[in-house]
Parts: structure tokens; sequence; C-alpha cells
């Protein structure tokens, strides 16, 4: 199996775990900016350039991009992955490259950019649960919770005879935290507390591995990466329950795996406790340990990418799915798409190639009453109890409803994140007043609630008196700006507006 992984050649964080990963089920090619210097002033870590990485492919990724120009002649990719890190766009033009194509966000709430990202996705993973819906309001269609991991070959336990009490490893950036600098002060209160910033590798399980117990607060309410690289270490770790948001407590038992606390006093109460009772806290250290090897690693989480994709696209990755003429609209049909209603009996005739591309049900829908021979009347509010994957129109016009009403009955009859594929000619454009460029049509799409994706219109037609644009857009229930704004308003430590933080997305997806 070919791998194509797009990202920043981060050696620090999970990317870098992901991809020694994948490296275990195929072949890698990595494709995104390099891990430079600027990175390494970022992370204050300037005496450290033997950190510096590349990717096999160097390039700052964004819609101008085209990755099939970029991969090596002959080398065509199974399964496309793109890993959200540092905020940096992975929206690459893969227009031609028909392999499944799935993406992670970890950093969600504090990188909307991932939001613009994962709609060129057919699968979204997210590493905080919480995340799961706003992903699907604001356009992913096969959206899912999927929790960070540990390497046991770098978290591991080490340090036989712990040196201090507590141990911790990681930042106290003013603002953000805040009440995490506050524990470790009221920690040190009565207990020797190392804490270490910038440890990486080796270092950081050392550091981790110093204390008799590992302190975590997840600032954000996340479930972040200390908590089960710490556990793979075979530390008892203390960490806040507001982590219980995002899948804490689905996947680990306070007092089994870890212990919770709710407050100071009870992180200083449970603290003395363990302290106190050393062959308990090795138990649930122990515990915990083996609750991640077995559950919790990368190789895991891996797997699981691998099921769900196949599970979207049977036989993957041993045979490659149908491929529709090239400049078609079906040829912008998602993966995953089992559901699908042609509205307008455009597609008939494709109903073979629709099923060999992965759908399970055809509907048909037509302007005026049901036929009586399984066609549904347009629209067909009455008759559909099951969203839709995918709403194709070959013809807004042979609908009989006015064409907004079409584009916002559409929107009605799909899954959240769901696919519309809409033909229509520069002419149906003039008649409606839609100006024939990129943005203008965008925004007309936008006040329907779809966000456009793609729009191509086919080499053959363009010597032709008028062309027919397919358009690509993917149904949102909720503006990038609501989302962010919710997601910023639960977080209590000043941050930059809102409005600024999604200044930069036209139209505010």
């Amino acid at each position: 199996m070919r791998i194509c992984i797009l990202g920043l050649a981060n050696p620090l964080t999970w990317t870098a775990h992901f991809v020694k990963a994948f490296r275990q089920f195929g072949e890698v090619l990595t494709v995104g900016p390099p891990f430079g210097d600027e990175y390494l002033v970022t992370y204050k870590i300037t005496h450290r350039p033997d950190l510096k990485r590349e990717n096999d492919i160097n390039v700052h990724l964004n819609g101008s991009v085209r990755l099939s120009e970029l991969l090596p002649a002959g080398w065509e990719p199974d399964l496309i992955v793109g890993i959200s890190d540092f905020g940096h766009p992975l929206g690459a033009d893969m227009t031609g490259l028909r392999c499944p194509k799935v993406y992670l966000s970890i950093d969600t709430w504090q990188s909307p950019i991932d939001y613009a990202d994962a709609i060129f996705f057919d699968a979204v993973f997210t590493a905080q649960k919480s995340f799961v819906p706003r992903l699907q309001a604001t356009g992913s269609r096969h959206v899912y919770w999927l929790p960070l991991g540990a390497d046991p070959e770098v978290h591991h336990p080490c340090c036989d005879a712990p040196e201090r009490d507590i141990s911790f490893a990681g930042s106290v950036a003013a603002g953000v935290h805040e009440t995490r600098r506050g524990l470790l002060t009221r920690l040190r209160e009565s207990h020797s507390v190392g804490h270490f910033e910038n440890a990486y590798g080796e270092d950081f399980c050392r550091a981790l591995c110093s204390g008799r117990l590992v302190f975590n607060h997840a600032a954000v309410n996340d479930l972040n990466m200390r908590v089960f690289e710490a556990l793979a270490m075979g530390k008892l770790l203390l960490t806040n329950r507001e982590s219980e948001r995002n899948g804490l407590c689905d996947l680990f038992e306070d007092r089994k795996h870890l212990i919770i606390y709710d407050s100071a006093e009870h992180l200083l109460e449970l603290a003395r406790e363990f302290l106190e009772n050393p062959d308990r806290a090795r138990i649930i250290g122990e515990a915990g340990r083996a609750e991640v090897l077995a559950k919790h690693t990368y190789v895991h989480r891996v797997q699981t990418i691998l099921d769900t994709v196949a599970a979207l696209q049977p036989g993957f990755p041993a045979s490659r799915p149908a491929q529709a003429p090239p400049e078609s609209l079906l040829s912008l049909l998602p993966a995953g798409a089992r559901r699908i209603l042609d509205a307008g009996q455009s597609f008939t005739d494709s109903a073979p190639l629709l099923r060999a591309l992965g759908a399970r049900e055809i509907l048909e829908a037509m302007g005026g009453a049901a036929t009586g021979h399984g066609v549904l009347a347009w629209p067909p509010k009455a008759d559909l109890t099951v969203a839709c994957d995918v709403v194709l129109i070959g013809d807004l016009f042979r609908l009989g409803c006015a064409a907004e009403a079409s584009l916002r009955t559409a929107h009605e009859l799909l899954a959240p994140g769901g696919t519309l594929l809409l033909r229509v000619s520069d002419r149906e454009l003039e008649n409606l007043g839609v100006a024939l460029e990129p943005g203008t049509i965008g925004a007309w799409m936008r006040r329907t609630g779809f966000h456009m994706t793609d729009m191509n219109y086919p080499a053959l037609q363009r010597a032709r008196r008028h062309i027919v644009f397919n358009v690509c857009a993917r149904k949102r229930t909720r503006t990038l700006r609501d989302v962010v704004d919710e997601g910023m308003a639960e977080i209590a430590f000043p941050h930059a507006s809102v409005h600024d933080i999604v200044a930069y997305f036209p139209g505010d997806m």
C-alpha cells in the first residue's frame, strides 16, 4: 500500500508518531513544509539543530499546489492522509487522485483552518470528541473521534529510582496555562516537584519518570498527549476531570488506570494519599500502562483509520474505486456515498456506474407529482425519512421550482456534511444574476447553506456556445464563525477575537 502523508515534518508532536505508525502498514511518502530554524525558535530549542527535519517532498501546501504533479512518476497513492499541525494549510489540489483521503485534526480548538481543509477529505478524524459535531456542522461528512496515543518505543518506563514526589513536563505559558501554573505552585508548597519545559524524546521520558507521581492539567478541556504518554511509562497519573468531555472516561477508569482530580484541594489530597501508599500507586500505574499498550498506541490508531476507510470503500486497499470520466459530474462523487438521490433523472443511465462507485441505494425524483414507478415527486420532503449522502442535480430548471428553492430542498434532504453535485450552464447562471467567477458562485451557494469545494467545466465544451459547469458543494448547518466562537467561549482564558481568527476565510465559510 502506498500512503501519501501531507503535513509539517515535525519530529516533536503527533505527526512523527503517526508517520512512524503508517510506515508499518505500507510505503510512505511525506509531503509538506520542512521543520527548520523558525520552529526551533518557536519551541525554544535553538540549541538542538539536530531536531530539524525535512519531508520527502518539501513544499508549502495550498490550493495552488497540484499534488499529482509533485509525486514521483508512476507513484500513485492508495491513501492520502493530511495531518494538521501548527495551523499549516493542507488544502492541496488533489484533483485526479481518486484514492481515499483522510484528515486528522488534533488541536481543532485553536486551528480553525482545520475546518476549511477537512471538507476536501473523505473521512475526518478529530482527537477531541467534542469537535465531531462541529466539524460535521461546517461541512465534513464522515467525522470520527480518534484520540491521540503513545509510542511504546518512545514512551516507556525508565529511572528506577524516582528523584522527587511529582513530575511535570510541559508549558505554563501566560494566559492559557494560568490554572496549571497555580496548581503546580500549590503542589510545591508540600511536595518536591520537578517542572521540565522543552523536553522531548528521551529527555521527556526521563523527566516524567523522575517523579513518583505525574501531574497533568488539560488547559482547554482536551484529552492531551501527556495522558497516553505518562500512562505508557507506567507512572501513576493525576489529571483533571475537564478532559471528560473529550473522552477521558470513555477510555480510562478512575482509580483503576489513573487518578482524576476535581479541584486544587482534591489534587493535594490525592497526591498525599498516593505518595503515602506507593504500592497502590504502582498497581494503578502498571494497569494504566497495560491498558495503553493493549489499546492506545499509534499503531492502534492507524489500524482504526484503515478499517474506517475500508468500510467506506469496499476492497480497500487491494482494489481501486471505479473511475467516472474525469470531466463528468460523477468524477466529483465522494467516497462513502451510499444513498444517492438523482433529482431530475439526469443520471438514470448512470446507475451501474454509481453502484460501482459504492452506491447502495439510488433514488430518483422528478418535478411535479410522483409517477408511481418508483420516482419521487420533487420536492420529496414527505417521502424521505433517511438523509442522503449525495444529491445529484443535472438540470435545476427541470425540477419545476425556483433554482434557490431546489437548492434549499437538496440541503434539507442531505445528511450533515452531505454533498451536492450540481450541473449548471453559464446561461442559467446569467439568468440567475450570478457572475461567472468562483467567488460569486461560492457566495450564491452559501446563501442556500452550502460551501463550494470544487468547480470545473469540461475542456471539450470550451469551444461551444454555452459552457456547463460541474459544481461540488458540502452541506453546512452552522458558519465557521459561530462554531469557533462557541468553542472559544468554553475556554477560560483571554484569546484573540473570533472575528480576527476567521477573517481569512472568504464568506465566513
